[in-house]
């Protein structure tokens, strides 16, 4: 998380100067053999905590530069009028595939083992780097620029002042980056906090796609019924404040049909 925190404020920039589908496809071949080396040591043994972190701080470093790419890209494929449901249906499909992933996880890692999971993992990112040479990717305004720290720094700075000139956003950034920075920690030590419950990993990977289930179903509201603004902003609000509310109640719950 450190890495996608201080370094994704100058990637944007740098991608925009890049062709898109190049860091697309190539930080997905990238994350694949990332992920094929780290299964390869764990099945011979030869995998070590110091290793892990290399490996994390890698892939995290390719997913830096491939978000922004993907992301921009979705604005520039999708009409503006309508990006809401543009951008819910591609979280309805990526929940869907979710859905599915994790519902199979916690069985697959039960009988394969982790080691072949992450291999699995990276035979997916390869696969899916080959999907993306077909992706017809506009070209930006600013591909092709030359990529400088002077020009990166600069980009960042006009950034600043764009988010500090704006009274909302100037409350809005800071606080979305502390409260992902914050977030970020419990959801990814789930997995041992439901062991230390005393639950197994099956129920893990039956809970992930409880939790899936229900986020798809939200996305798929907001795909096919077209609501305004004003119904948006109250549901948004008052899912997130219930939100942290369930979590606090599934963090001191021992009971797993409380927890799901």
């Amino acid at each position: 998380m450190f890495v996608v925190m201080f370094i994704s404020p100058f990637s944007g920039t740098i991608v925009d100067k890049c062709n898109r589908k190049i860091v697309i496809v190539g930080m997905d071949i990238l994350r694949g053999l990332i992920m094929l080396i780290v299964g390869i040591l764990a099945i011979m043994n030869h995998l070590s905590v110091p290793i892990v972190l290399i490996a994390a701080f890698l892939a995290s470093l390719c997913s830096v530069f491939f978000n922004p790419a993907v992301n921009t890209l979705m604005i520039d494929i999708i009409p503006h009028d309508d990006m809401v449901r543009g951008q819910s249906i591609s979280s309805s499909v990526n929940s869907l595939i979710n859905l599915i992933g994790k519902a199979m996880s916690g069985a697959l890692v039960a009988f394969l083992g982790v080691p072949l999971i992450i291999i699995f993992n990276g035979i997916s990112y390869l696969f899916s780097a080959f999907t993306e040479m077909f992706i017809h990717v506009p070209k930006t305004k600013r591909q092709g620029e030359k990529v400088t720290v002077t020009g990166i720094l600069n980009d960042f700075k006009i950034a600043i002042r764009a988010i500090f000139s704006n009274r909302f956003l100037r409350l809005f950034i800071p606080s979305a980056l502390l409260l992902n920075l914050l977030g970020s920690g419990p959801m990814t030590l789930l997995m041992p906090f439901v062991l230390e419950k005393g639950f197994t990993v099956e129920m893990y990977g039956f809970l992930m796609a409880i939790e899936t289930a229900a986020s798809l179903i939200c996305v798929c509201i907001l795909g096919i019924v077209k609501l305004n603004p004003k119904i948006r902003y109250y549901g948004m609000s008052i899912g997130f404040i219930s939100s942290v509310l369930f979590y606090i109640w599934a963090y001191l719950s021992k009971d797993f049909s409380l927890l799901c």
